[in-house]
């Protein structure tokens, strides 16, 4: 009597409902825990919209404050952040200046939300704390922007950009939904994106 070996290549049935069942209690622990109507989502993107208005004041004085330390030590303080000089330069194509903009103000927010505060903090959580882990996120988030050319301005870059991910490391522990901190940061970086094309005009 032959013997019936179940083989999951030739019986991916089980695989996939494996697979799904893993990505769905990813779904539901990453972006949204636990998973309510789809209205509460909007309510989130409100919530991480309207924090915009408390994180980003203070998120510039403590850049502005880093920056009137460092006029103590330094003669000659100009630097400019990366992502900025970016913009600039896409400013004189039109094409190029859209797809910046898209980068800047959608799929930066998305993925970096995915892995910092999805991801990375979402972890961190498990193994340290709700604390700790958003310290540790928002340092990590900081580090992750600072680049040689900005040379000494990468110290005020760090303080400010680690007091706004503390903003986006709240929002998402008060919330448990990405989506508020994905409303946040990509508000974040339109007004930010706003005043340099206003300003460079």
């Amino acid at each position: 009597m032959g013997f019936a070996w179940h083989d999951s290549a030739h019986h991916p049935g089980p695989l996939f409902f494996f697979i799904w069942m893993l990505f769905h209690n990813f779904w539901s622990s990453i972006w949204k825990t636990p998973i309510f109507p789809v209205s509460s989502v909007y309510r989130d993107i409100t919530v991480g919209i309207a924090t915009w208005g408390v994180g980003f004041p203070i998120t510039l004085a403590v850049g502005q404050l880093c920056d009137t330390i460092l006029l103590f030590f330094v003669e000659d303080l100009h630097y400019t952040q990366l992502a900025i000089m970016q913009l600039k330069m896409a400013m004189q194509h039109p094409v190029i200046l859209i797809t910046t903009l898209i980068s800047i103000i959608l799929f930066a927010p998305l993925i970096e939300e995915f892995l910092f505060r999805g991801v990375l903090q979402t972890y961190l959580r498990q193994h340290i704390g709700r604390t700790k882990a958003i310290a540790l996120t928002s340092m990590s988030f900081a580090l992750v922007h600072l680049a040689p050319s900005q040379g000494i301005g990468n110290i005020p870059l760090f303080f400010s950009l680690c007091t706004f991910s503390l903003f986006l490391g709240m929002i998402y522990e008060r919330q448990r939904s990405l989506f508020a901190s994905i409303a946040l940061h990509s508000i974040f970086n339109t007004i930010s994106a706003l005043q340099v094309l206003f300003y460079a005009s």
